[in-house]
This record gives C-alpha cells, structure tokens and sequence, in this order.
C-alpha cells in the first residue's frame, strides 16, 4: 500500500541498501528459503510435537503478494491449537498496513 512506507521510510531504506553488501544480505533470505524448505520440509510434516505446540498466534496479510496466505495456512494446520488471523486489505507488512489491528491481536494474545 503505497501510503504505509513515508517518504523519510523509504530514504531511510534506501540509504541503509545503499551500504556495501545489503542489498544481497537483505535477499538472502529469499534465496535460501528453497533450501530451507527442503531442510524443514520432513520436520514440517511429522505430526504432533510431543507434549503439544506452545500457544501460538499467526498473523498475516490476506494480500500478501511475497508469501501467499497458503504458508500461513500451511503453519496453522501443522500447529495444532494455534489461531490464525488473516487480515483483509493487509500484504507483506501486515504490523503496518494493519497496524491497529496487529496490536489489538497482540494484546488480546498475550492476554492484556
């Protein structure tokens, strides 16, 4: 959403990419994520973790074009009892295109 990210928000982005080395740093995580997949993918299907999965909240942007809901969904289904919260009109940064409703969850979470 282009009002989220000022136009300081966005300055201070790209000075921080323009810093030798960031950009690549910043994608690592992207270009890993296959492999990391393919590492967590056996533990990801195994059922139950003994004892039960801690309380868990998954909150995420019904309209995020960088990780589909479907990773969301993929999660809530594997941790059983969590609570997933998909936020309409919400993409990639959920804590701030969604902002208030993020801190409502957060509280209501952690029991405040």
């Amino acid at each position: 959403q282009p009002d989220v990210f000022s136009d300081e928000d966005v300055l201070r982005y790209v000075r921080a990419f323009q810093q030798a080395g960031s950009i690549s740093c910043a994608f690592e995580y992207y270009r890993s994520l296959k492999k990391d997949l393919g590492f967590l993918g056996p533990t990801l299907l195994r059922p139950q973790v003994p004892g039960g999965h801690p309380k868990t909240t998954i909150i995420w942007g019904a309209a995020d074009p960088i990780l589909a809901p479907t990773v969301a969904r993929w999660a809530h289904q594997d941790i059983r009892g969590s609570e997933l919260h998909l936020l309409d009109g919400a993409g990639h940064f959920v804590q701030r295109e969604a902002a208030k409703e993020v801190n409502r969850l957060l509280v209501e979470f952690f029991g405040g």
